[in-house]
């Protein structure tokens, strides 16, 4: 009897989505880094906590931008420019989450400023996602990645055998 799981996958569509938020998930990660690392750099440059926040969100969303095109969204749904119009409107929502996060944790709280900008990533990081997913790119993955799935679905093994 094969595990819930296993059937869900089995659906074409669902598989992508979830490939595709796992590769979400690894431009997030990778954006994260970017986010953070530019945080500190610009802390210890002397920024204010606000300034370095926005200006390393901002930084991080262009580098999201591109490699959701090259990775995780098939873009073309709307012109060139209309797709970096919303997407804009929806990093400006985000970069608002974002800071308010911040400010409340670091200002308010008292909390860390780099711990605090860590935090304010995680419910940014889902309005990015849905944002990006259903408003900026089409919603389905590049062709890329579709093709890339199917070659992990037809190349699985049963647990144990040989590979030739």
């Amino acid at each position: 009897m094969r595990s819930r799981a296993l059937r869900i996958l089995d659906v074409p569509q669902r598989r992508e989505a979830l490939v595709q938020l796992a590769l979400y998930l690894v431009v997030g990660g990778i954006c994260f880094c970017i986010d953070i690392g530019g945080f500190i750099v610009l802390r210890h440059l002397g920024f204010p906590i606000l300034a370095a926040s926005a200006t390393s969100f901002v930084v991080a969303t262009f580098a999201n931008y591109l490699l959701c095109c090259a990775l995780v969204f098939r873009s073309g749904r709307f012109s060139r420019a209309e797709e970096i119009l919303r997407l804009f409107v929806i990093a400006i929502v985000g970069l608002g989450l974002n800071s308010a996060m911040v400010w409340l944790l670091a200002e308010i709280l008292g909390v860390n400023p780099t711990l605090a900008k860590i935090l304010a990533v995680f419910p940014v990081f889902g309005w990015n996602y849905l944002g990006r997913r259903s408003i900026v790119f089409d919603g389905r993955p590049p062709a890329v990645m579709v093709l890339l799935a199917e070659h992990v679905r037809t190349r699985r093994r049963p647990l144990g055998s040989k590979l030739t």
